[in-house]
């Protein structure tokens, strides 16, 4: 009779030690799904306003590259608008802003695009 108290005792305990560990397992991959999820974002450039119209397609083209287009949920182009201070000698710019779904690890891709292009005089990317 003992014996299967003692049984009985041990069962429960593996039991609960299991439970444990499968809770522990749940968070876990709760966690991993959470840094797995696209980031949104908000990026705004401005581009000089003598920016061809080939130029500013090559830009959206290297972007568009590195975020699918599925991915975009929103593009707006302002057209040209006065800055607020000359900008690279530049009292005017033409302003683009795009809403977009995203892993985090991207964010160096685009800024590396921004700054090997002229044509771009300044960028923000804003995690919304």
């Amino acid at each position: 009779m003992e014996n299967l108290k003692d049984l009985k005792k041990d069962l429960e305990e593996k039991l609960n030690e299991r439970c444990r560990i499968e809770e522990q397992i749940e968070h876990i991959q709760k966690r991993i799904d959470e840094l797995n999820a696209p980031n949104e974002y908000e990026m705004v450039y401005i581009l000089a306003p003598n920016c061809t119209a080939k130029s500013m397609s090559e830009i959206q083209y290297e972007i568009f590259r590195i975020i699918s287009y599925v991915n975009i949920s929103n593009i707006e182009h302002h057209g040209i608008r006065k800055l607020a201070y000359e900008i690279k000698k530049y009292g005017e710019g033409y302003f683009i802003t795009m809403d977009f779904k995203q892993k985090q690890n991207v964010l160096p891709d685009l800024e590396k695009i921004f700054r090997k292009n002229n044509n771009v005089l300044k960028w923000i990317i804003i995690k919304k």
